[in-house]
């Protein structure tokens, strides 16, 4: 839904708030300035809109939007209200939910986040400069700033190689800039008079009220705008729209702020926290709503067993996961992790099995991790161990595939391919295809092909498996509008009649291909929903849950793979 604020475009909006909070902050620690005073009232005047913002997007979500986002939205409004946005949506999984985790209505509120830290940073530094007296607190805070924005830069730079978005989140990478703002402030204290007077005027004076309002308001009326009118982006049209509305309610936000309450900072925080207890509630609702919980251990919710042969008929049920479950169904990855001596990129992890009589390595991207659930009961039965050698879009192969010429990647198949040749499992599991997107784009890349055959000269079999059918949107809004049958996409425009594997030329004799194809889809569409139970978490990912009740189709082909180590091995 809305995006995230742009890297540069927060690196200039957070030097603008260091100076401005910076200048205020000097006044507070001067002669007849009062910082506790100053303090609330800037903990009031970011506090309060956020709150009025958080409760609109609430009932908003609640009365407008599917079900299905109502988990995420809940868990963001907790953590916008607690100003740790910008730490959620760094850890949340990036497609945990309809629309990803940077796509919620409150995704630009991980700025505000950084903010607020910020600003309450810059307290507690003029804090610490006005014990030190107030004629020498402004110099004393000026050191402070600057130890700190050295600090702050140099830990940028060593996250320097890693995506805008998620640095962008980081608190500690965005000081440098609120502390070169402030530093400014210091400087321009000197010359306080011309500085005043530009800050003064009266456009200024009047975008700086109606700034954090019209920020706080933009994000969530545009996220509310694309969602209500199904479109990607916003378009002149659109634009205009969020825009009038924007104003109308930041400057209704800023009204509201001027009419007398009670002062200090203690009824926000009382209001806040009010909200925050409304929000948790409503959380918990959601939680023990019918279908909510995932339970398919019974014969309602056989999933993926119903395209064995022979199953019979399933009885009505929920559909599970259900919306307030979905944004944790993923697959959990190994409970012990270490690094690879082979490159620092790669970790190995594992759930230990003492004795075990069998490993089973799985390797590649997210879609070879989503069959965990399938192929873990498969090993555990048997007392075997399974290790995981995972990287986001990057399936397993000798070259990067999904990313052409991602040197990464690449250099993470190396390493992950010397691994396993040094563990010698008894099994690797990997994808056979990806980008089932369509009859044209799915593909087994020869790099997939080089690295099955480089397993096969040092005696290591493989099971490959065929990636899932990736859908043209994620079928959750439609599952909660609508009756579950409704929700499919025609089989052919999605998969070939033949597995790209068939014109990848000849196949290693130590490779074993499954083909789920029949599992996920029917002769004729591949549905939202298969015995009850959700296939897919967004448009691409397969929910756990599924996946899980796949591991009777998946056995035979996993023990058939480990028969076919190479003579001589």
């Amino acid at each position: 839904m809305s995006p995230a604020l742009p890297a540069p475009v927060l690196v200039a909006l957070l030097a603008v708030a260091g100076l401005v909070a910076v200048r205020a902050l000097l006044d507070a620690v001067g002669p007849g300035g009062s910082l506790r005073r100053d303090v609330a009232r800037g903990a009031r005047g970011l506090l309060a809109p956020l709150a009025v913002v958080v409760a609109a997007g609430c009932v908003a979500t609640a009365v407008t939007l599917p079900s299905s986002w109502w988990p995420q939205v809940q868990a963001e409004a907790l953590a916008s209200l607690l100003l740790v946005q910008n730490a959620y949506l760094a850890l949340e999984t990036p497609a945990a939910a309809p629309g990803g985790a940077l796509a919620g209505p409150f995704a630009h509120l991980g700025a505000v986040a950084v903010l607020g830290q910020l600003l309450l940073g810059a307290a507690l530094l003029a804090g610490l400069a006005a014990r030190t007296g107030r004629r020498r607190a402004g110099r004393v805070l000026a050191v402070l700033l600057a130890v700190a924005g050295v600090t702050s830069a140099t830990y940028a730079w060593t996250r320097a190689g890693e995506p805008a978005a998620v640095v962008a989140l980081d608190t500690g990478a965005q000081a440098w800039a609120f502390a070169a703002g402030g530093l400014l402030a210091v400087v321009g204290a000197r010359s306080s008079r011309s500085v005043g007077r530009v800050l003064a005027a009266a456009p200024l004076r009047v975008l700086g009220a109606l700034a954090l309002s019209l920020y706080l308001w933009s994000g969530l009326v545009a996220a509310f705008y694309l969602a209500w009118r199904e479109r990607p982006e916003l378009g002149l049209r659109g634009g205009a729209v969020v825009l009038a509305v924007t104003v109308v309610l930041a400057a209704a936000t800023v009204a509201a702020g001027r009419v007398p309450r009670v002062r200090g900072v203690v009824p926000v925080v009382v209001a806040a926290v009010t909200l925050l207890l409304v929000a948790g509630a409503w959380a918990a609702v959601t939680a023990w709503r019918p279908g909510a919980v995932v339970t398919v251990a019974d014969p309602a919710h056989p999933g993926a067993a119903v395209r064995l042969a022979g199953y019979g008929a399933v009885p009505p049920a929920p559909v599970v996961p259900g919306p307030a479950a979905r944004g944790a169904d993923w697959a959990p990855g190994g409970r012990t992790c270490t690094t690879s001596a082979l490159a620092a990129e790669l970790r190995t992890c594992r759930d230990p099995v003492p004795d075990a009589r069998f490993r089973v390595v799985v390797v590649g991207d997210s879609h070879v991790e989503q069959l965990l659930p399938a192929v873990r009961p498969i090993v555990a039965e048997r007392h075997g161990e399974v290790v995981t050698m995972l990287r986001g879009a990057c399936p397993f192969s000798t070259t990067s595939d999904t990313v052409p010429d991602d040197a990464g990647c690449a250099s993470w198949n190396r390493a992950a391919l010397g691994e396993i040749t040094a563990m010698r499992p008894d099994l690797v599991v990997t994808l056979a295809s990806r980008d089932a997107r369509s009859p044209a784009t799915e593909e087994t890349p020869a790099g997939f092909v080089d690295a099955w055959r480089s397993l096969e000269r040092v005696g290591i079999p493989v099971l490959a498996i065929r990636d899932n059918p990736r859908l043209p949107a994620s079928p959750g809004p439609c599952i909660d509008r609508q009756p579950a049958e409704t929700c499919t996409v025609p089989r052919a425009a999605l998969l070939a009649a033949t597995p790209p594997w068939t014109r990848a030329g000849p196949l290693p004799g130590s490779v074993t291909v499954l083909d789920l194809a029949d599992t996920y889809c029917t002769a004729t569409v591949c549905p939202a929903v298969v015995g009850n139970v959700l296939v897919y978490l967004d448009a691409n990912h397969v929910s756990a849950t599924f996946t899980g009740t796949a591991a009777p189709v998946v056995a035979p082909a996993l023990l058939t793979a480990m028969e076919r180590r190479p003579p001589g091995y």
